[in-house]
């Protein structure tokens, strides 16, 4: 009967035997992978509880074998996460890549602040935004994007900080604060 069975070309429900919609068993027989799916189904439905404990118990005993496949997988598909990641990003903004590809040209491929060139800097340079309106005013790099969000983006506590630095530095450098022991 095995040999009768490995010559058919599908299933007894009609799904075709290709390489991909089957499975081979360790002991050599066949089944057909929509089949077995279906089927899981129906077993899941009907035993709703079984499906949580059935995962816990299979990842504990393959914790290893699970955290490392997990690593290559994340090792292989680094820069396509990147490119996701970048590519949500930009959605936000309504930006294409090509959009910000221009603009970053448009700033000498530099944060529009410092002036660091984006390819000495660690990260890609973020998309600066109003928070009142949502339009664009320019990439920064991450220190100067974080620099203007501690400001809260507010020109006049922008403006005291760097009175503060203008005069605390011009007029008597480091004399600002004596030593208590004075």
């Amino acid at each position: 009967m095995g040999q009768h069975n490995a010559r058919k070309t599908q299933c007894k429900n009609g799904h075709q035997f290709t390489k991909e919609n089957t499975y081979v068993y360790p002991s050599g027989g066949r089944a057909c992978r929509v089949c077995l799916r279906a089927l899981a189904r129906k077993r899941a439905a009907s035993h709703p509880e079984e499906g949580p404990k059935r995962a816990k118990k299979y990842y504990g005993a393959n914790r290893s074998k699970i955290l490392e496949r997990s690593k290559r997988y994340t090792r292989a598909n680094q820069s396509r996460r990147i490119d996701n990641a970048r590519r949500r990003g930009l959605l936000k903004f309504g930006l294409s890549a090509k959009n910000y590809d221009e603009l970053l040209e448009s700033q000498g491929r530099r944060c529009a602040i410092c002036r660091d060139p984006a390819k000495k800097l660690p990260m890609r340079l973020a998309v600066d935004h109003c928070h009142v309106t949502g339009m664009i005013r320019g990439l920064l790099c991450s220190r100067c994007n974080m620099g203007l969000g501690m400001f809260r983006d507010d020109q006049e506590i922008m403006t005291n900080a760097i009175n503060y630095l203008a005069h605390s530095w011009s007029e008597n450098p480091g004399t600002l604060y004596k030593d208590a022991s004075d």
